[in-house]
Formats: structure tokens, C-alpha cells, sequence
């Protein structure tokens, strides 16, 4: 009896090569991924569960390009983030959750998109998810945040700095 047939962005993340269809699907696209030794380029590629599959390349440590760059800006910058509580404003798939990676205790991801952070990032429970969230629009956060990064598309840093400050730790009154 042949084996059932599964996409292959599926089978990916059934054989643990991504934490996600989306990053699998991704990789395909970007011809990182070789079945049977051969490119495939579409992750919805209907294939025996059982095909042997190869990734080129380091599988990427973080979310997404972004928190390799945050990453690289905390090393640079000597930012310890241990143990602290932060906001990641503008979350999208959530590569600044790569705040955990460098020890931090909880992340608020806020992003006025919905449906957009990694499914990994948003099943842990270390992240709070505020979907469909303008920056301007939070509340006091809890847990309390002590450093916040920000990638904004849609609002002025002029206008977010001074309500994220008001949202983090020892700060207080100096935000809305």
C-alpha cells in the first residue's frame, strides 16, 4: 500500500527541519530545500510522508531576518536583556521575539496585523499576543516592561517613543 501524500511544507515541519509551514514554505521558495536531492520550489508539492529531504544552508536561528539584526544590535551595543520584560511593537512574524534567545523573561507582541506571528512564538508561554493592536491603543502592560524594541510602519516613532516610555518600568508619567 502506498503512503499517504502530504504537502510539503507539512512534511517539513512534521520532520522538525522548521518550527512552522510558514518558514517551511519559505525555505522551498527559496530553493534551500531538496527532495530525493532535486529543488523543489512549490510547499504545497503533494509527496509521500516517507521522501527524503535535505536542507542547504543554516536553518535560520530566529523568526525572521529582523531578529537576526536585533540580535547582531544587542551583541553590538552590550543591551542585556536577561530576565527582563519587554514589548516588541510592530511583532509582524515575531523575529524580536528573539529577545527570549538572549534570556529575556516574557515578550508583549503588539502588532496591529493579525495572524501574523510565528505559530511557535504565539503558542509560548513566555509571549503575550496583542493582534490587531495600534501601539497608541495599549494599556498598561503585565507583566511591567523594562526595554522595548520597535519596528514601525504605520506610526511615527515621534508619536510611539513617548507611549512606550510611558509603558515601561520606572517611567511612568512620561508616556500619553
Amino acid at each position: 500500500m502506498a503512503s499517504p501524500r502530504q504537502r510539503l511544507d507539512e512534511i517539513l515541519v512534521d520532520q522538525q527541519f522548521y518550527p512552522d509551514k510558514l518558514s517551511a514554505a519559505a525555505a522551498v521558495m527559496a530553493g534551500e530545500v531538496l527532495v530525493e536531492g532535486q529543488r523543489e520550489s512549490k510547499p504545497g508539492t503533494r509527496l509521500r510522508a516517507d521522501v527524503r529531504l535535505s536542507v542547504r544552508g543554516e536553518p535560520m536561528p530566529c523568526a525572521s531576518r529582523g531578529g537576526l539584526k536585533l540580535a547582531h544590535a544587542l551583541d553590538r551595543f552590550g543591551v542585556d536583556v536577561t530576565d527582563r520584560v519587554c514589548p516588541d511593537a510592530g511583532a509582524s512574524t515575531g523575529g524580536f521575539t528573539c529577545l527570549l534567545q538572549h534570556g529575556a523573561r516574557h515578550v508583549h507582541a503588539v502588532d496591529v496585523g493579525y495572524r501574523q506571528l510565528r505559530g511557535y512564538l504565539a503558542a509560548d508561554d513566555r509571549v503575550s499576543v496583542y493582534e490587531r493592536t495600534n501601539v497608541s491603543d495599549i494599556g498598561l502592560l503585565a507583566p511591567e516592561p523594562a526595554f522595548c524594541s520597535v519596528d514601525l510602519s504605520y506610526l511615527s516613532l515621534t508619536r510611539a517613543l513617548p507611549i512606550l516610555r510611558g509603558r515601561i518600568a520606572g517611567d511612568r508619567g512620561s508616556g500619553d
